[in-house]
């Protein structure tokens, strides 16, 4: 384990000011998952978990890093943005504990401020409801095992590559879920829990995803195009039939996208090409256009996708 240089002045920085402040301190996320499964972390985010107020420990560490601090009050969050004292890390998110209630499935979450073991309880997938506290994050490996707070054996699941959601509502009480199974699955190599192929394969058969806005279903689609392993994304959203319930995929035959990403140069994998791709390869032109227009994507955007995906 080796985080980088900025991001133990930042550790250091935020246990000083735990040790001063009310709230408890939890590093989640990412970093977290990525620690246990032993990847590198030196370019991940830092996301901290507050247990009390989240801009009120956002405000004191913008005291010290300078930078813009962004207060987000509805959803119980906040940022720093481009602190002073750093060059590497351009953003510090900040997020009180809280519990989630949706009005229906599909809904963006009504948020309250809640206990660790809430937020935890609310999150997408085991691997991911996995918190350690700030004062225990500069031990090793080993001894992050014995400080863990992992109330759902997300490391255990880690260990065999298993995606695994917290309760039988999951994907239906949030259908992004369905997307972001499709990229843990391709950066882990690894597969559905049992019960949740089968809860997974339930929401496609009620087309929960078409409870998400036309944005909404973009904007993860746009994520798993920025991805280094987008091809075996696809791969899994055509294996569980994500693809074909997809607007803005609906057009494009996965064989051909497949075989277009594939072929893009080095370096130049990422939404945008792939985006202009669908315009090079789609079967109607029109439907596309509109699917691009319902996500509420530009129009001087979806111009100059279509006029580079038709050049020779």
């Amino acid at each position: 384990m080796m985080y980088s240089s900025e991001q133990r002045k930042l550790l250091t920085l935020a246990c000083e000011l735990e040790a001063k402040s009310p709230s408890s301190l939890y590093l989640v996320g990412g970093l977290v998952r990525d620690l246990f499964l032993g990847h590198d972390i030196e370019d991940k985010d830092i996301d901290f978990l507050v247990d009390g107020d989240a801009e009120e420990f956002a405000q004191s560490v913008v005291g010290i890093t300078g930078g813009k601090l962004e207060r987000y009050p509805q959803f119980l969050t906040a940022k720093i943005v481009s602190p002073d004292i750093f060059t590497s890390i351009k953003e510090i998110d900040f997020a009180s504990a809280r519990e989630e209630t949706y009005e229906h499935p599909g809904a963006l979450p009504c948020v309250r401020q809640s206990s660790l073991e809430h937020d935890l309880q609310r999150r997408d997938f085991t691997v991911n409801a996995i918190a350690l506290p700030i004062s225990e994050a500069h031990k090793q490996r080993d001894e992050l095992l014995q400080v863990a707070i992992d109330p759902f054996d997300g490391r255990s699941d880690l260990q065999q590559g298993l995606i695994r959601v917290l309760h039988d509502e999951s994907f239906r009480d949030d259908p992004t879920r369905l997307f972001r199974a499709c990229r843990y699955l391709a950066r882990m190599q690894g597969t559905l829990a049992e019960e949740t192929q089968e809860l997974f394969r339930e929401a496609i058969k009620a087309n929960a995803i078409h409870l998400l806005s036309a944005f909404r279903q973009f904007r993860e689609i746009d994520k798993i195009f920025q991805e280094p392993g987008v091809l075996s994304i696809l791969d899994w959203m055509v294996t569980l039939e994500l693809y074909d319930q997809c607007e803005l995929l609906s057009t494009v035959s996965p064989g051909a996208l497949r075989d277009g990403v594939g072929a893009l140069p080095e370096g130049r994998v990422g939404s945008e090409s792939i985006f202009v791709l669908l315009f090079r390869l789609t079967s109607d032109m029109g439907e596309l256009t509109q699917a691009f227009r319902n996500a509420n994507v530009s129009k001087k955007k979806i111009e100059r996708f279509k006029e580079l995906g038709l050049a020779k």
